[in-house]
C-alpha cells in the first residue's frame, strides 16, 4: 500500500491525489468492513470443518459456503451501489474543475464495478483460512497483493486516466480472490449449489457478521467524513496534503490488528475454558507487547514526519508534517486499547466497543467541523486523534476489568517497556534531526536505528527473563 500511495502521489498533483485518496478510501474501508465481517463465516466454516467429512458433514460444509457466498453477493452489490453513489456525491461537494470532476464520478463506477466482482471472489480466501492452510493463504494473499500493486502502479505511471487508477485500486479483493481460486480450496471439501442455500444460515453468518463489523464502520466513517470535510471546509489540495500522514498511520493500524488477531481467539477459549489466571495474563502481554511495538515507531515519525513525508512523496508533501505527528502521538496509548477492544469482545462486551466507538465517532466529528476551516490537514489530525487517545484508554481499561481483579501495578506493567523504548527512539530522532540538518536520508536511517535502539534498552532494562527468552526462542526461529 505504501509503495501505491509513493507511486500514485508523485505522478499526480495535489487535487488529483486527493481525490484518488478520497474515492479508493470507500472501497478500501468497505473492504476493511468485509474482512471483519468474513470471521463470522470462517468461524462457521472452521467449525463444520472440525465435524469431518463423515455423516452430513460434507453437505453442512455445502450448506455454509453457499449460503455465504449468497450473503456475499448481496453485499457486493450493496456496497458497489453505495461506492458509486457517494462517489458522485463527494465529487460534487469537492468543487473540482470540470474535467477533474468527471475523472472522479468515472472512477467512482469503476470501483463500483470492481468491488462487484471482487468482493464474492473473497469466500475462497475465507475457506483457505478456515481450514487452517494458513501458508497457502499467505501465498494467495501475496500473490494478489503483486498483482494489485503492479496493476495500479503501472497505470500510475504510465500517464492513465484518473478514473483508471482509482477502478484499478479496487481490484485487491478480486486479485486475492483469484489466487485463491487457483488453489481449488473448494475441491473435495464442499460444493456451491443454488440446493445448498439456506437462508436461516446465511441469517445467521449476517447477524454475526454485522456484530463483527460495527466498530470498523465507525473507523470509515471518520476517515471518510474527515476527507470530505477537509475538502468542503478547507480545499482539495488539504485532502491531498493529508493523504500521506493518513497512509502512514494506518500502517500502525495495521501492525496494531495483528495483535487483535490472535489475542480475540485465544482470550475467547481462556474463557470458555475458566482459566481466569492464563486469561489475565494474556491482558498483560497483549496489551504489553502491542505497545512495546508501536510506541517506538510512533514516537521516531513524530519526531521525524517532515523529512519523512518528504523523502517518501516528495518536498510539496512536507507541510502535512504536523498532521503526521499529531496522527502518530495516539499510538503511544491505543494499541493496547485495541487489545482491550479484544477482549470486551470475547468477554461478550462487544456493545461497550461499539458504544464507544459511536463516541469517537461524535467527538471527531464536531472536533473535524471545527478545527478544518481554520487547520486544515492539522487540525483534522487532531479530531482524529484527541478522541481516539481517549478511547484508547477507556478500552484499555474496560479490558482490562473485563477479565477480573489486576493489581494497580498493571498499568506500569503494561506500559513501561514501550514508553521506555519510544523515549529512546524519540530522543535518537531528535538529536538526528539536530544534528544532521533537520533531514534526509541519514536522518531517517538515524531513526530507525534509534527505534531498534529503543526495542534494546526496554528489552535490557524492563522486559523480565521470560519475556526475553521468548523474544529470543522467536528471533531464532525467524
Amino acid at each position: 500500500m505504501l509503495v501505491v500511495a509513493t507511486v500514485v502521489g508523485r505522478a499526480l498533483d495535489l487535487r488529483a491525489f486527493g481525490v484518488f485518496g478520497l474515492l479508493s478510501s470507500l472501497a478500501g474501508y468497505l473492504l476493511v468492513i468485509q474482512n471483519a465481517a468474513a470471521a463470522a463465516v470462517v468461524r462457521e466454516l472452521a467449525v463444520v470443518d472440525a465435524e469431518g467429512a463423515g455423516g452430513d458433514g460434507g453437505a453442512r460444509r455445502s450448506i455454509v459456503a453457499t449460503s455465504a457466498l449468497a450473503l456475499y453477493v448481496v453485499a457486493a452489490l450493496a456496497a458497489a451501489a453505495l461506492v458509486a453513489a457517494a462517489g458522485w456525491a463527494i465529487a460534487a461537494a469537492l468543487r473540482l474543475p470540470p474535467g477533474l470532476e468527471r475523472q472522479a464520478e468515472l472512477g467512482a463506477l469503476a470501483l463500483a464495478v470492481a468491488v462487484a466482482l471482487g468482493w464474492p471472489l473473497m469466500l475462497l480466501r475465507d475457506v483457505v483460512r478456515a481450514r487452517g492452510r494458513f501458508m497457502l493463504l499467505a501465498g494467495c494473499e501475496l500473490a494478489g497483493l503483486a498483482a494489485y500493486g503492479a496493476l495500479v502502479c503501472a497505470l500510475a505511471a504510465a500517464g492513465a486516466p484518473l478514473w483508471a487508477v482509482v477502478g484499478a485500486n479496487g481490484t485487491l479483493p478480486l486479485a486475492v480472490g483469484l489466487a485463491a481460486a487457483a488453489s481449488r480450496p473448494l475441491h473435495g471439501w464442499a460444493r456451491l449449489r443454488p440446493a445448498f442455500l439456506r437462508i436461516d444460515t446465511a441469517r445467521r453468518l449476517a447477524t454475526g457478521g454485522a456484530q463483527l463489523s460495527a466498530a470498523e464502520i465507525t473507523s470509515a466513517v471518520v476517515y471518510t467524513a474527515d476527507r470530505a470535510l477537509l475538502g468542503a471546509l478547507a480545499s482539495p489540495r488539504a485532502v491531498g496534503l493529508f493523504e500521506g500522514p493518513l497512509r502512514a498511520h494506518n500502517v500502525l493500524r495495521a501492525l496494531g490488528a495483528a495483535f487483535v488477531t490472535t489475542v480475540l481467539p485465544a482470550a475467547a477459549r481462556l474463557r470458555a475454558a475458566g482459566d481466569s489466571a492464563a486469561l489475565r495474563e494474556l491482558a498483560v502481554r497483549g496489551m504489553r507487547y502491542a505497545l512495546f511495538s508501536t510506541a517506538p515507531l510512533a514516537a521516531a515519525g513524530a519526531v521525524s514526519a517532515r523529512p519523512l513525508l518528504e523523502l517518501w512523496l516528495g518536498a510539496r508533501y512536507g507541510g502535512g508534517a504536523p498532521a503526521l505527528a499529531v496522527l502518530l502521538s495516539y499510538w503511544l496509548v491505543y494499541a493496547a486499547g485495541m487489545v482491550g477492544a479484544a477482549l470486551l469482545v470475547a468477554s461478550g462486551g462487544a456493545t461497550q466497543v461499539l458504544r464507544a466507538a459511536l463516541a469517537t465517532v461524535a467527538a471527531n466529528l464536531v472536533l473535524a467541523a471545527g478545527l478544518a476551516p481554520s487547520a486544515g490537514a492539522t487540525g483534522v489530525a487532531v479530531a482524529i486523534a484527541l478522541p481516539a487517545a481517549v478511547q484508547g484508554v477507556w478500552l484499555a481499561r474496560a479490558g482490562l476489568q473485563a477479565v477480573g481483579g489486576l493489581p494497580r501495578r498493571f498499568a506500569r506493567a503494561v506500559v513501561a517497556p514501550g514508553w521506555v523504548a519510544a523515549a529512546v527512539a524519540a530522543a535518537g530522532a531528535f538529536g538526528a534531526q539536530r544534528t544532521l540538518a533537520g533531514g534526509g536520508p541519514l536522518a531517517l536511517a538515524a531513526a530507525a536505528a534509534a527505534v531498534v535502539a529503543g526495542w534494546v534498552v526496554a528489552f535490557v532494562a524492563v522486559l523480565d527473563h521470560s519475556e526475553r527468552q521468548l523474544l529470543r526462542a522467536l528471533w531464532r526461529r525467524a
